[in-house]
């Protein structure tokens, strides 16, 4: 007969071995429950210098973790580089992400703050010194430019500034802007050391405009017409040349200013290709003849050649959000591929390699 002492100690080597066997199942699980090297959920594209970053989300031991991926052979090819400092999101992609050439990048939550900076390709990334809500950022001339306001909101109640650094450094030089600013929904554009900040009153009505020849120390007021309703984008891709879509209501209207934004010329609504003008359809300048419009219904991406007279529809059923170019051929497009379906937080990605005249749907690398 077994003594109690003799029942004590085998039960504690069965309770010992059921807990290392529940253990290795549990492990077990989890193990199989993540791929070994899962694809990427596209969050934010982006594009310069010969390469293009990518940056998302994958599934992990922890739930989901974030990952940037470079390419530098015209996104046949992926490695990952680090990951974001922001908390990633998909649909809609609230987060942006910038690179002026192969190493020097930011990061950002659109309408939010902080900003980082990494200056080795996107491996490491740190905090900016500049504190508020960003409402903007340009990279051009070597410079960052960027808008920003002490309060959050659609339009700023508090006062606007201007920070300025070398792309190359972390060394801001901040500038106020003139008065007429506050209240406003306020939008930076920047073309080399020539600025222009677009003003819409909060509520919707005329655009007015002020202008800077000297990379943001002063700031003259001039005439702006063909632009109002609720708020604008506006892109430069000159100094004369600029490409916008203004949103009022339900309806919006692209058009392009050569005069330096002091009158923008719709684009013919019948044209042969005609994009959808609806709130969220955005543009992409390549030149100033060229550029990108993404319709917001999802009816797909158009090409124009020719300053907005004429479009050529080169992807159908897709809703493009970004599009990342890394050189004059190499351009990569992420949005959502199903904007008709029941799931609003899908992600595709899409790549062309011959100046947008075709594209291909990409797989998103693997982590």
């Amino acid at each position: 007969m077994l003594d109690l002492a003799t029942v004590a100690r085998f039960s504690v080597v069965v309770a010992v071995a059921l807990t290392l066997a529940l253990c290795m199942i549990s492990t077990s699980r989890s193990t199989a429950a993540v791929p070994e090297h899962p694809r990427l959920t596209p969050s934010v594209v982006a594009g310069a210098d010969g390469y293009l970053w990518l940056a998302g989300t994958y599934p992990c031991a922890t739930g989901r973790c974030s990952a940037l991926m470079r390419s530098g052979g015209g996104g046949k090819s992926w490695t990952r580089v680090g990951s974001l400092p922001l908390p990633m999101k998909t649909f809609p992609y609230l987060d942006d992400m910038q690179f002026a050439n192969a190493q020097d990048g930011y990061a950002y939550r659109v309408d939010s703050g902080p900003l980082y900076r990494t200056g080795d390709g996107g491996k490491s990334w740190e905090r900016t010194p500049l504190s508020g809500s960003l409402y903007g950022l340009v990279l051009t001339g070597g410079n960052a430019y960027t808008l920003w306001c002490g309060s959050g909101g659609s339009n700023c109640d508090s006062d606007y500034y201007l920070a300025v650094a070398a792309i190359s450094s972390d060394s801001w030089t901040t500038f106020p802007l003139p008065g007429v600013t506050k209240g406003q929904i306020a939008s930076l554009v920047a073309w080399g050391s020539k600025l222009w900040v677009f003003m819409m009153p909060d509520g919707g009505g005329k655009t007015s405009m002020l202008v800077s020849h000297d990379g943001g120390r002063s700031f003259t007021s001039s005439a702006c017409t063909g632009l109002s309703g609720y708020s604008s984008q506006v892109v430069a891709s000159s100094s004369t040349t600029l490409w916008a879509v203004s949103t009022g209501g339900s309806l919006a209207d692209m058009s392009r200013s050569t005069d330096g934004g002091e009158t923008f010329v719709s684009f013919p609504e019948q044209s042969p290709g005609a994009v959808s003008a609806l709130p969220g359809t955005r543009v992409f300048p390549v030149s100033d003849f060229e550029a990108l419009a993404a319709d917001s219904l999802g009816n797909g991406l158009f090409l124009t050649f020719d300053g907005g007279r004429s479009f050529t529809r080169v992807l159908r059923q897709v809703q493009v959000l970004a599009v990342g170019f890394a050189t004059a051929t190499d351009w990569l497009a992420s949005g959502n591929p199903d904007p008709a379906g029941a799931n609003p937080a899908l992600s595709g990605l899409w790549l062309t390699n011959n100046g947008g005249r075709v594209w291909q749907a990409l797989a998103p690398p693997r982590v």
